[in-house]
């Protein structure tokens, strides 16, 4: 995959071993706290750092957005639903852009499928066919 490729090829350029190097760096993690502080829901499900493990989904690998210059094509999402986007149901990883093509659709649908409690607050019905999948 091209795309990773090029992404380990900036990462060389900017001084690191490899990805899991560069995940570890006190960079990456002043990159990931900023989009986090900015951005702390899941982009996909709308969930809060309260009640899901909060990640970033890197859209694209450019320079910018591995020095943090930039936080464009950043994205926090859930583990949940960065496992989602990133791996398909055959168990093949995507493309970055393939990932974020799917994560699109992922919000679109759970927008679609919000339903409204009487109190004004919204419930996630995916969350609860989830939870009701187990014990089928």
């Amino acid at each position: 995959m091209e795309e990773y490729e090029d992404r380990n090829i900036l990462l060389a350029k900017l001084g690191f071993k490899d990805y899991k190097v560069y995940l570890r760096s006190s960079l990456w993690k002043s990159i990931r706290e900023r989009k986090i502080e900015i951005d702390p829901d899941c982009y996909a499900c709308e969930k809060d750092a309260d009640h899901a493990q909060i990640q970033i989904h890197h859209g694209k690998y450019t320079e910018k957005n591995l020095t943090g210059e930039s936080l464009d094509d950043l994205y926090t999402l859930c583990s949940r639903c960065h496992r989602w986007c990133e791996v398909s149901k055959t168990g093949f990883k995507r493309t970055p852009k393939q990932a974020t093509i799917e994560m699109h659709k992922i919000r679109k649908m759970m927008i679609k499928r919000k339903q409204w409690r009487p109190d004004g607050r919204a419930v996630n019905i995916i969350t609860r066919l989830t939870l009701n999948r187990k014990y089928d």
